[in-house]
């Protein structure tokens, strides 16, 4: 290959990214697929209502995968809550149900 089409090359490739970039960053929109880096997984392992899990290995212990249609996140078992302070799901109190949406323990009805 000639030096003059790999400079070329070079200056369509540096365009195709400025464009990518310019995109990105006015629009917030990523033209490329993204790459999460919240996937849960065996050696990263998510929080309750947090990251992409496919099974319940995916969360930290102590946590499942929501069972929920279409909800791919992890999740506080029934009868526990999360708590921020100390990071991790904690035995709801009696009388204390988990919130479905939050994953904390409010008041059962």
């Amino acid at each position: 290959m000639n030096k003059n089409k790999k400079t070329w090359i070079i200056v369509i490739a540096v365009i195709i990214v400025a464009v990518l970039i310019y995109v990105a960053f006015f629009t917030g929109e990523a033209i490329l697929p993204a790459w999460s880096s919240d996937d849960c997984k065996i050696s990263a392992p998510c929080p309750p209502a947090k990251g992409d899990c496919d099974r319940d290995a995916d969360c930290l212990t102590g946590y499942c995968k929501d069972r929920r249609p279409k909800e791919d996140i992890c999740a506080c078992r029934e009868g526990t809550g999360w708590n921020e302070a100390t990071k991790k799901c904690e035995t709801c109190n009696a009388g204390q149900i988990t919130d479905s949406e939050t994953f904390v323990c409010v008041p059962g009805v």
